[in-house]
């Protein structure tokens, strides 16, 4: 219900959209007002600030399958894909609002630190990794640059359809696999409350949160379980991630280790949020 109520109706206009603003070389229009913050602080072009924006803002796996499709489009070099995968792929401000504001904590006061802490973990990723990422990706040949401009047809608009459709198809099978996952989860005999609904949320983000939001943990295991998992994205987002991407030829690890990193950003940034929080 979650993949037809929320997923589809949300993400399946947007897929084909993207489809047909990649295919018509018109990414880089679109994104010109962001353009030259975006690449002063991560050094990318100005169809990679395409890939920026989506996944900042249209949330698990849109930033991996637009990074995926630039690179398969001759759009921007593998090498630019590989960095862009290490810190574009994230949740939606949309998602934090309805599953962690209003229905796991049920606090609007919690909204700025929750967004100021999820968000600024990918970017201070993308600025420790971007020296290590972007100088070992160069051993990678990249990709020549598409400098013709496509014709509108029916082929096209075919295409984008097609290929919307499929993602979406395939993002339903994963969260419905890992929903299944998470659920089973609950039941292992594991002693260590805090440990066992972290494996939970790092299973499936949305269900865990609903798992989680449940549960008697106090609000600071709470909020460490809840944005950790969130900023990580959860086995079923790897997954999802991997889908989006192999057709491209970008490597999974680097997506992986990259959002350890991030959780571990997310994770000292909760902590010294939590530790103001009981001071004050």
């Amino acid at each position: 219900m979650l993949w037809f109520n929320v997923i589809i109706p949300n993400l399946l206009p947007f897929m084909i959209l993207s489809n047909l603003i990649i295919s018509l070389n018109a990414a880089s229009y679109i994104t010109f007002l962001f353009a030259p913050l975006l690449k002063f602080l991560f050094g990318i072009s100005k169809d990679g600030c395409y890939a920026v924006i989506t996944g900042f803002l249209c949330g698990y796996p849109m930033g991996a399958k637009i990074t995926a499709d630039l690179v398969t489009s001759h759009k921007i070099s593998r090498s630019e894909g590989i960095y862009l995968l290490s810190f574009c792929n994230n949740v939606s401000p949309i998602f934090i609002i309805n599953y962690i504001i209003n229905e796991t904590f049920h606090s609007q006061s919690l909204l700025k630190p929750v967004c100021i802490i999820i968000y600024l973990s990918p970017i201070l990723c993308a600025i420790v990794i971007r020296p290590l990422i972007r100088k070992n990706a160069m051993k990678y040949n990249d990709f020549s640059f598409s400098t013709c401009e496509a014709a509108v047809d029916f082929k096209l608009i075919d295409n984008a359809i097609l290929n919307g459709f499929e993602a979406i198809t395939k993002l339903g099978g994963y969260i419905i696999l890992f929903a299944l996952l998470s659920q089973m989860l609950i039941h292992i005999p594991l002693q260590h409350t805090f440990l066992k609904y972290w494996m939970i949320s790092l299973t499936e983000i949305t269900n865990g949160l609903s798992i989680v939001s449940g549960s008697s943990l106090s609000f600071a295991c709470k909020f460490i379980i809840v944005l950790t998992s969130v900023s990580f994205g959860g086995l079923s987002c790897v997954a999802q991630t991997q889908s989006m991407i192999k057709s491209s030829g970008l490597p999974i690890y680097y997506y992986i280790l990259s959002k350890l990193l991030n959780l571990s950003f997310t994770l000292f940034l909760s902590i010294i949020y939590l530790f103001i929080l009981n001071r004050s």
